[in-house]
């Protein structure tokens, strides 16, 4: 029984693998349309197949079941209200990530494979970045928003990974900091506001794991970082342009 339970852990590790280099080596190559029907296939298959295996072994924790039920009901309510019956579609993309959750419970396979793609997603940009490269040049056939989804979900990813078995708040700090820089020379508000909360609430959850001295360093950075901005008044407009140039209300994301 328990050779039994490692050989269905580790072929749904493998699904989440597949799922993991293709979706984000997708968006840094785009040699697939996502709109492609073998692209829905793989995105929404890998997790669907987890989460449908774990509900027929009834391993599913009731706060798994409610967000599922969650994901139905919204999407159902958006189908009625909207009328847009492509929802449902969508519905498969949203419950395939569920299953994908389910996998980060248990002890994670192929660990390298995978610290070693999403550590090269944060190299990637970084070099584009320090040598001052128009970000609308990197990737410049597809949205730069592209940038953002794979920095959330690479540092989303590589977050749970490390702390899986103990909480390690220098990497956390340095992991969440990065994407926020990243985040703010993309120029895609979703990745700054995204990053900037994560930046903010692993700050306070690591805060008093850290040695004095770093704390000091922490502290300091953050004061001399704030000071500046109140004296430099053009930083923000420098920095975080794309707030000031689009009116949220009018955007197709407040619809």
């Amino acid at each position: 029984m328990i050779v039994q339970k490692s050989k269905f852990n580790k072929f749904y590790q493998f699904l989440f693998v597949i799922y993991v280099l293709y979706a984000f080596s997708n968006r840094l190559l785009e040699y697939m349309s996502f709109t492609n029907m073998s692209s829905y296939i793989i995105l929404a298959g890998c997790g669907n197949l987890i989460l449908l295996s774990v509900i027929v072994k009834k391993r599913v924790h009731k706060i798994q079941a409610l967000v599922l039920l969650t994901i139905f009901a919204g999407v159902i309510t958006k189908i009625l209200f909207t009328g847009d019956l492509t929802s449902g579609k969508s519905l498969f993309l949203i419950t395939s990530n569920l299953g994908l959750a389910l996998v980060l419970n248990q002890e994670m396979r192929f660990k390298r494979i995978l610290y070693a793609f999403l550590s090269f997603i944060f190299i990637y940009y970084s070099y584009f970045m320090i040598n001052g490269t128009n970000v609308k040049l990197v990737q410049d056939q597809m949205s730069k928003n592209h940038i953002n989804i794979n920095i959330i979900f690479a540092v989303a990813l590589l977050l749970i990974i490390v702390n899986k078995n103990r909480k390690r708040p220098y990497i956390n700090i340095i992991l969440s900091t990065l994407a926020f820089v990243i985040s703010v020379w993309s120029q895609g508000r979703g990745g700054i506001i995204a990053t900037g909360i994560l930046v903010v609430f692993i700050l306070l959850d690591s805060f008093k794991d850290l040695s004095v001295k770093f704390k000091m360093l922490i502290s300091t950075i953050v004061l001399m970082v704030l000071l500046y901005a109140i004296k430099n008044n053009m930083l923000f407009d420098s920095y975080f342009e794309v707030f000031y140039r689009k009116e949220f209300t009018t955007d197709i994301r407040f619809s």
